[in-house]
């Protein structure tokens, strides 16, 4: 899955120039150490590429994509 982040991410930028911070589980529970307590890590990025399994698999995260309050595209490949 974390090649096809990196494709994804690395196709929008190189065809639209559209920047995307990649937030795999990793990056996201890095982001978490820095912010206080209950900060959306959503907020601190426009733009941002997260896996859906990234978000299934860990229910502690799951609720910031939905409190984001911005729209959100899911692409399945399956």
């Amino acid at each position: 899955m974390a090649s096809m982040l990196t494709q994804f991410q690395k196709e929008l930028w190189s065809r639209f120039l559209i920047p995307l911070v990649r937030l795999d589980s990793i990056g996201i529970a890095r982001l978490r150490e820095q912010l206080p307590a209950g900060h959306n890590p959503f907020h601190c990025f426009d733009r941002a590429i997260i896996s859906i399994d990234t978000i299934k698999n860990a229910t502690i995260w799951r609720p910031f994509p939905e409190k984001a309050g911005r729209d959100i595209v899911v692409i399945d490949e399956g």
